[in-house]
Formats: structure tokens, C-alpha cells, sequence
């Protein structure tokens, strides 16, 4: 038996829970705490869990992979996606600016929008599609394996995906109390409806405390609203300065000044390899003086998945010089886990920001 279990299905969410030692420290108050992931051989969790006395799980269940397709047409269903901004733009992309020239990709989100206004104006279908989705992730392989685990509280970290809403509706099923801490400020309202909900939920704040209350109807009670864990580092490295070691591995000079800039995913920030470029000619031009120098720091969705465009990998390389640095994120690239970053990797971007003249994102 276990006293918390924290799942963990995607590579920002091992950030909240292990790289801010969030489970080390509940380890340290005498619980028994356990990590559930789809990889129990990723080489982060498995030092990780070694080092802070944390029992390491895999669960896995084939239903539980459902395609990009299925997860792309889902929102048409449930959704009210032409009030959700957020939804609204992926529907406007990939009707009016989508890359493929396969022109399937053309009609499906189209076609999609038709049923949609069709679900619209007849309520019931959509309660036909809730009732088979939850059929759908009723799992006896996650009923079993938590009956063999035997925790207390079960923590969803993504529960837009399905392996942790396999999870949430066995633990509910098996009376354990189920909470919702989410890994990111934007998954109650940018990813579509959660297929299992939970008893309790931590958000980072008052914003997030009120989408829980709008899109789900949580009353206030069953919220608690307690801040970011993986901000936390940040705090720490402001007050214990020690990025040297870090901008001189990067290969400039850790006495002068730098410019740091954090970049984001080409499919929200288009045109910011161009900002990029022009600061580092820029720099080398003293626009901004003599021992100004410049760090770049990609977002992992430059570098890696859907969103990633490989095309500016080779030009941020070719900025780099004496004044010029580019801190590429630290993927574990074996893992089974989205963006599954290296342990340190958190430690020197904290660092980085601290202990830079200007922070750009």
C-alpha cells in the first residue's frame, strides 16, 4: 500500500513533480509515495526514484493510444468550439492555413465542423458519444493494477490523456480518493474536455480555479489553489546566483552581460527565428555595447514532435559564436514520455534566467 501516487504521462509533468523534489519532499514528511508512467525505464525517473526512496510503476494499455486523429475530431464533439479561442484557431489552421497537400487533411476538420453544428442542434448525440467514451476507458488492466498498488490518493497530472483518465476511473471505482494537479496553465481550456474528472483539484491560481468552476462546475471547496511548484526553482536561483558554470559551458563569457531569450513553438511564434536573428546580428554589431553577449534557449516543441520546425535548428546553430550562445533544451530522447527532459536541464534555464540583464519570451 502506498499513500500518494502521482502519474506521470508527459515530460513537463516530471518536471512539476520530480525536478522541484515535490515527491522527494513528501517522501521526507514519512509518506509512501509511488510514480506511475507509461516508461518505467526512462533513465530520469528511474535515477530519480532510486535516489529519493519512490516507488517506480509502469502502467500501460493499448486502448488507452488513441490516435492524433481521434484526439483532433474529439473536440468537435464535445466542445463548443467556435466560443473557445483557443479551439477555434486549431480549426481556422487547419482549414484556412494547413500545410498538407493531402486533401483529406483539407476536408476532415470541415467535415468534423458539419457534425459539430449537427451536435449543436441535437444534445443527445453528444451524450451518446460521452456514455461510449466512458465505456471506452473503463479498463480492467488499470481496475487491476490498482488493486494490486493499493494507494490512498491517486494525483492525474494530464488527464486529457487517456492512460491517466484509465487510471482516475479505476481508482474511483476502487474507492480511492483522486485528485487533479495539473502540469500547465493551459489544460482546462486549450485541450478539450478531461475524460475523467476527480474528487479534488490543485490549480496554480485564481484564473485556473475559476476555469475549473466554469468549464467543469467544481464547487470552490474542492479547489486549492496553491501556486506552481516548478516555479519554486526560479525563486531559489534568484536569491543563489550560480549560473557560471552554466554560460561557460554554453561557451561564452560568464563575466559579461547577456541578453537571454526564450523561445517558443514555430506553430505559435512563427516569425520569431527572424527576432532571434536580427538581436544576435545585432549583438555582434554593439548595437547594444561592446560586452553585451546573447543566449538563445529553444523551447523543447522547436526541437522535438508535431509542432517542431526542423528548419530552424541549423539556423540557431549558425548564430553561435564568441558573443552568441544557443542552450538547446536536454531531451532524453529514449524515453517514451513527451519532451522528457534531463534532470539538470531545469537547473541551468532557472540559472540562466537569474542571472541574465534582460529576459525576453
Amino acid at each position: 500500500m502506498v499513500d500518494i501516487a502521482y502519474i506521470i504521462s508527459h515530460g513537463f509533468a516530471a518536471r512539476m513533480v520530480m525536478q522541484t523534489n515535490l515527491l522527494g519532499k513528501l517522501v521526507q514528511q514519512g509518506k509512501k509515495v509511488a510514480l506511475i508512467s507509461p516508461d518505467k525505464n526512462d533513465e530520469n525517473l528511474v535515477k530519480y526514484c532510486q535516489e529519493n526512496r519512490v516507488e517506480l510503476h509502469e502502467f500501460y494499455d493499448p486502448k488507452s493510444q488513441k490516435g492524433s486523429e481521434y484526439l483532433e475530431a474529439r473536440k468537435y464533439y464535445l466542445e463548443d468550439v467556435k466560443n473557445n479561442t483557443a479551439l477555434w484557431e486549431k480549426h481556422i489552421r487547419a482549414t484556412k492555413y494547413n500545410p498538407s497537400k493531402n486533401p483529406i487533411k483539407h476536408l476532415r476538420p470541415r467535415w468534423l465542423y458539419f457534425i459539430h453544428q449537427l451536435i449543436q442542434k441535437f444534445p443527445f448525440l453528444r451524450e451518446t458519444y460521452i456514455k461510449k467514451e466512458n465505456e471506452f476507458i473503463t479498463s480492467s488492466k488499470a481496475e487491476d493494477f490498482i488493486e494490486q498498488l493499493q494507494p490512498k490518493i491517486v494525483v492525474a497530472t494530464y488527464p486529457v490523456n487517456f492512460l491517466e483518465g484509465m487510471l482516475l476511473k479505476a481508482a474511483k471505482k476502487k474507492d480511492k480518493k483522486t485528485i487533479i494537479h495539473l502540469l500547465s496553465w493551459d489544460n482546462i481550456s486549450c485541450k478539450g474536455r478531461f475524460p475523467a474528472l476527480a474528487d479534488e483539484y490543485i490549480a496554480w491560481g485564481p484564473i485556473m480555479k475559476e476555469e475549473f468552476q466554469s468549464y467543469y462546475n467544481i464547487p470552490a471547496k474542492k479547489i486549492h489553489a496553491l501556486g506552481v511548484p516548478h516555479f519554486d526553482l526560479h525563486l531559489e536561483s534568484k536569491k543563489n546566483p550560480n549560473a557560471s558554470v552554466y554560460i561557460e559551458k554554453l561557451g561564452i563569457n560568464s563575466e559579461l552581460p547577456y541578453i537571454f531569450f526564450g523561445m517558443s513553438s514555430p506553430r505559435f511564434a512563427p516569425k520569431e527565428i527572424d527576432i532571434v536573428e536580427w538581436i544576435a546580428t545585432e549583438i555582434k554589431k554593439n548595437t547594444f555595447g561592446e560586452k553585451m553577449q546573447f543566449i538563445i534557449r529553444p523551447h523543447p516543441q522547436n526541437v522535438q514532435g508535431g509542432m517542431a520546425d526542423k528548419s530552424w535548428l541549423p539556423r540557431l546553430k549558425a548564430l553561435q559564436g564568441n558573443r552568441v550562445a544557443v542552450d538547446f533544451p536536454d531531451l532524453a530522447d529514449k524515453s517514451k514520455m513527451a519532451w522528457s527532459m534531463q534532470m539538470n536541464d531545469i537547473i541551468s534555464l532557472s540559472q540562466l534566467i537569474a542571472s541574465s540583464s534582460v529576459s525576453l519570451n
